[in-house]
């Protein structure tokens, strides 16, 4: 009963404290994009919204995503367009609209190709290979998941 009840305890508490390093870094963020003086500066901290967004509030990730990704297109900012749709497609796997899903990370990754850009591919590998963890094809999911594994390692 005390092991449990320490358990829970610290369970709880650990969470809490993940959860205000998350709302503290999603004001802040706010705080920045109210303050940004360029699009791009203004693009990549809706990028990290879309992120932080992502687990908690999939409308406002969304939101911020696609708002990232429509002023990215505008300036025609590769970088921006590719990681907007990355951290979008991650979140439309979690709804569980594969699909929608699997559609905005392979666009990422013809983006990053048709630019030079492949190692910003990791959101959008990391979707595809949850869209197919998902459905239970194991192989397609190791697959992407291994080439976003190697991405992170060759960051530019």
């Amino acid at each position: 009963m005390i092991k449990t009840f320490i358990f829970t305890f610290l369970f709880a508490f650990i969470c809490s404290i993940g959860f205000t390093q998350t709302r503290e870094a999603i004001d802040s963020l706010h705080h920045q994009l109210a303050t940004a003086k360029d699009d791009t500066s203004r693009i990549q901290i809706q990028i990290q919204l879309c992120y932080f967004y992502r687990l908690g509030n999939a409308d406002s990730s969304v939101f911020y995503g696609q708002q990232a990704f429509e002023s990215a297109q505008k300036i025609n900012y590769s970088k921006g367009e590719i990681l907007s749709l990355g951290f979008m497609s991650i979140t439309m796997g979690q709804l569980g609209n594969f699909p929608k899903a699997l559609e905005m990370s392979f666009k990422a990754l013809k983006l990053a190709q048709s630019n030079n850009q492949e190692y910003l591919t990791t959101p959008a590998l990391n979707a595809i290979g949850e869209v197919y963890t998902a459905l239970k094809d194991y192989p397609r999911a190791m697959s992407y998941l291994g080439k976003s594994n190697i991405n992170l390692h060759c960051d530019k």
